[in-house]
């Protein structure tokens, strides 16, 4: 299994927005330090903004900012709102057909392993993942106010 790149820069825009709870950052900030397209973090800053994650200011001193607490969002959470499909296999999406289904064990144990996968995201939550007193690179990535 791997997540899409939108899954990726959404949980690093989380993750950044948490070291600096109390001013809007520019989108445009976040994408020059990410080194991603404009465009593609915008979609991905209103995803987080539809589901309450984030929210928005236009003008001058606008930008983005955390809506909840760090650790308020669970990363499972995350991740299940923007991924598209967890079918891993044929037979687990709704299109899915295979001549094996009836005598397979396979189906089952998939579900399985994405259920222990899941598990583990919903136990972390974005203040654990980005505890900036373990990551100072996490802390340099937005700098001072003054940076911004």
């Amino acid at each position: 299994m791997r997540l899409t790149s939108h899954t990726d820069y959404a949980l690093r825009v989380l993750m950044a927005l948490s070291t600096t709870t109390d001013r809007f950052v520019p989108v445009a900030v976040l994408a020059e330090r990410f080194d991603v397209s404009m465009t593609h973090l915008q979609k991905v800053v209103q995803h987080l903004g539809h589901t309450g994650w984030i929210s928005s200011a236009r003008g001058r001193g606008g930008g983005v900012r955390l809506a909840l607490s760090p650790s308020e969002i669970r990363i499972g959470a995350v991740v299940r709102s923007i991924e598209p499909d967890f079918a891993l296999v044929a037979c687990l999406s709704d299109e899915g057909r295979c001549p094996l289904a009836w005598g397979c064990g396979l189906q089952a144990a998939i579900c399985e392993a994405r259920s222990a996968f899941f598990a583990v995201l919903d136990s972390h939550t974005l203040a654990s993942v980005a505890d900036s007193a373990r990551s100072p690179a996490l802390l340099r990535l937005l700098g001072p106010p003054a940076a911004l």
